[in-house]
């Protein structure tokens, strides 16, 4: 088992440092803050609401995914996975087409995954991301806490709290997003030899940004046009989530569906990894 987990590893890791070889210099979907500044006859005006939307879509590209399943691992389990996700965007929009050199109709994001099982049904998660085509990375932990672990007919329900810190833009101060969701899931065994796994889930997701003040100034602006309607953002998003998990011989394969209702988007995460 331990042989099998470090070459998990190892080439989980290489997959990274590819990833990071690829984001030399500016990006395609890497954003501009100075491109929300407007002047108009009235006098100028920083564009706070199209911000916000955007980040709020890059937020939910990179931000949690895969819920479930809910059940506990136990004290010993381990949970290791790459995770790929393509995340639908309103690339269309003012937001987007002032904000990134060239905006996509779909963000693909990569991550890698590792929880841990404790005693008392509890778990501990941290992730690694890479938004493709731009030069943000993330970092984030999780906390999940099972309060059924079914029985029979009766399913499995827990909770999960985390975040995610978002870096690698220069024009950003700080980037986050935070969540809590509640999952009900059921394993079923099928041959004697594979686990399946659906759940269903809602979860409370807020982003956070901001962005450095002045990366918003215009070349023909200064600090005193910008500092009177400068200030951070945060937002709360409503999503669910609905997916399954087979699992063979410690080896895991995921499907799910994230729908972002506040924001009219959708999220499908394709998971690959192991289970001891």
């Amino acid at each position: 088992m331990k042989t099998t987990l470090l070459t998990a590893i190892r080439c989980l890791s290489a997959v990274v440092v590819l990833l990071a070889a690829t984001s030399v210099g500016a990006a395609p979907l890497d954003v501009r803050f100075d491109k929300f500044f407007e002047v108009t006859t009235g006098g100028s005006k920083l564009k706070s609401e199209s911000m916000r939307q955007l980040m709020r879509e890059i937020s939910f590209a990179l931000g949690p995914r895969s819920a479930g399943p809910i059940a506990s691992q136990g004290a010993l389990g381990v949970d290791f996975a790459y995770e790929l996700g393509m995340a639908s965007a309103h690339s269309k929009e003012e937001y987007w087409v002032k904000g990134a050199q060239t905006p996509s109709d779909t963000l693909t994001s990569h991550m890698l995954r590792f929880r841990k099982g404790l005693p008392q049904s509890l778990q501990v998660g941290a992730n690694l991301g890479y938004l493709a085509d731009s030069s943000l990375y993330s970092a984030g932990v999780e906390l999940q806490m099972s309060f059924i672990d079914g029985f029979k007919a009766i399913p499995e329900f827990g909770v999960r709290l985390g975040g995610n810190a978002m870096f690698g833009n220069s024009h950003l101060e700080g980037f986050y997003n935070f969540f809590g969701d509640a999952t009900l899931s059921k394993s079923f065994g099928v041959g004697g030899v594979v686990a399946l796994q659906p759940w269903l889930s809602y979860s409370m997701a807020g982003t956070y940004y901001k962005p450095l003040a002045e990366k918003l100034i215009p070349d023909d602006k200064t600090m005193a046009d910008v500092l009177p309607q400068y200030s951070h953002d945060i937002s709360l998003a409503h999503r669910g989530a609905f997916g399954v998990r087979v699992v063979s011989h410690r080896v895991q394969l995921g499907l799910e569906l994230t729908r972002s209702f506040s924001d009219s988007l959708n999220l499908i995460t394709t998971r690959i990894g192991f289970v001891f």
